[in-house]
């Protein structure tokens, strides 16, 4: 019974970690970051031409969208054009456009194109159309590093401003996650000493109490020990 009982446990003590690398290959994510500004108001109102800019956003990870929340007031959606700025000198390095038509009050996602890691940035979005338009956010206390700024003016607000990136698995994320931890540390201590820990935890762990309950087994002899009589 005991020796069922072990077989079982060593097949979900090694099995299990194949089983979450299988789950973590097939469920993907698209979320870069987010800006950390919910969306509990209008935060502006975009009359035709008008434009907001928030900023300064530094991008946590690459992204190539952009997405919002826009209010229509109850009318077809307002063509919406997005820039991402460099914070340094005011270019566009990134540029996407929101069709007419969508839906009031739905979240919509803007594609612009690649933007890099470690980039400090303003986002800005143009109402291009001839209806007002509004964007949801929050108080300015919600992202203190950042603000919207209306034509150039301050608004008191914070747009709700999530970034996202081409579909990836979990399991891919895991060397960034690792990397970014060992920013935190310094001297010798890397990337390579996570991926060490990382390996003891999935494998050794489970070997090591295999071990246990095979030498807790009836019957077994440990080494040097004579047989009982």
């Amino acid at each position: 019974m005991r020796r069922a009982a072990l077989i079982g446990f060593l097949v979900l003590a090694f099995a299990g970690p194949a089983i979450i690398t299988v789950a973590g290959a097939s469920r993907e994510r698209t979320l870069a970051f987010t800006l950390g500004a919910p969306s509990t108001t209008p935060a502006v109102v975009l009359r035709p031409g008008a434009t907001v800019c928030q900023g300064p956003i530094a991008v946590a990870a690459a992204f190539d969208g952009v997405e919002l929340q826009p209010g229509t007031f109850g009318a077809a959606g307002s063509p919406l054009a997005v820039d991402v700025r460099r914070m340094s000198d005011g270019g566009t390095i990134a540029h996407g456009r929101l069709a007419a038509g969508y839906a009031d009050v739905r979240r919509e996602t803007i594609r612009v194109g690649p933007v890099a890691e470690d980039d400090e940035v303003a986002v800005c979005i143009r109402n291009a159309g001839s209806h007002r338009t509004a964007l949801y956010g929050s108080a300015d206390a919600a992202v203190r590093t950042s603000t919207a700024m209306l034509d150039g003016e301050l608004t008191g607000r914070d747009l709700d401003l999530v970034f996202r990136t081409n579909a990836r698995s979990t399991l891919a994320l895991v060397p960034d996650v690792l990397q970014r931890m060992a920013l935190f540390r310094g001297g010798w201590i890397g990337t390579w000493l996570y991926w060490v820990l990382l390996a003891l935890l999935v494998l050794g762990v489970p070997a090591l109490l295999a071990r246990a309950l095979i030498s807790a087994l009836p019957g077994r002899v440990d080494e040097g020990e004579p047989p009982a009589p």
